[in-house]
């Protein structure tokens, strides 16, 4: 192993997945812990999995001097303070502390707070071909056929492949409520406002998602299509059991609240984690 640098202040982290959005929830939360005075001295730190570009573009973004190093397996450098920050939820809850900070920064330094959120969305996982809504063009379809949405608004569709964080930040904001796959793609939700509710489609219990949306009081409810444990597989969403889940967020966008939760159960109970998110149960065919 081979000492390539010495610094005196260095920031390590943990980061398992490439995606730009995975980015947001296990480097930049973490970074909202970190002391405010780092902010005013040269730091280095590693490329996240997404890559030198992404890494940059967030640090310069929130205020850091720091330089990106990209080392191999047999380098290493010597710092002389080191800060260590890891997305790994069950940590220190990168999500429910870390998400909650980093998105009062986001949206009061791009200024989201002044618009008004008036689209609706079906989302797609791009990449690798997991997790994806197989029928994404009858969810599509079906919902604008059979969901009315105020003032003569459409559902559209698309799946999200980000490089900017300011475009990132005025798409979202401008979303009204969405239908998604779980995962990294809702930490796209930093930018949106408070009370936007959304359709999650869930291939596995994901707690982190549950979590976000918790601490950054975003309405969710969910439909549960069980995946293998590697996930290596797509969704066949039932699609009336989806359009009458599309009506109740579509509500809940207009009226600040849910309408009714009957028929719906809860996957978790009180006494094991204190939330209690709306899950749906998997229609039978």
């Amino acid at each position: 192993m081979k000492i390539v640098g010495f610094y005196d202040v260095g920031i390590a982290y943990v980061q398992h997945y490439w995606q730009w959005s995975h980015v947001i929830h296990d480097f930049c939360s973490g970074l909202m812990y970190l002391p405010e005075h780092l902010k005013n001295v040269h730091v280095v730190t590693l490329q996240t999995n997404a890559g030198y570009y992404h890494t940059i573009q967030w640090l310069n973004f929130l205020g850091y001097n720091a330089t990106v190093l990209n080392l191999n397996n047999q380098e290493q450098v010597f710092v002389k303070e080191l800060y260590f920050v890891t997305g790994c939820e069950h940590a220190h809850s990168v999500t429910i502390g870390g998400i909650k900070r980093l998105r009062n920064v986001v949206r009061n330094k791009l200024n989201l707070t002044t618009i008004k959120p008036t689209k609706y969305y079906v989302f797609n996982r791009v990449g690798r071909n997991l997790r994806q809504i197989q029928n994404h063009e009858q969810l599509l379809e079906a919902p604008n056929k059979d969901v009315k949405l105020p003032d003569n608004q459409v559902w559209h569709y698309y799946a999200p492949f980000i490089k900017k964080i300011e475009y990132a930040a005025k798409f979202f904001a401008h979303i009204r409520a969405f239908i998604c796959p779980s995962g990294s793609t809702v930490y796209n939700t930093i930018y949106m406002q408070e009370k936007t509710p959304m359709l999650l489609i869930f291939g596995h219990f994901d707690k982190p998602n549950i979590q976000l949306c918790l601490t950054s009081n975003l309405y969710m409810i969910g439909i549960t299509i069980p995946l293998p444990k590697n996930l290596s597989a797509n969704y066949l969403v039932n699609i009336p059991q989806a359009v009458t889940l599309a009506k109740k967020i579509v509500y809940c966008s207009e009226h600040g609240h849910w309408d009714n939760t009957l028929g719906l159960v809860h996957a978790v109970t009180k006494g094991d984690y204190n939330f209690d998110p709306i899950i749906d149960v998997p229609m039978k065919n």
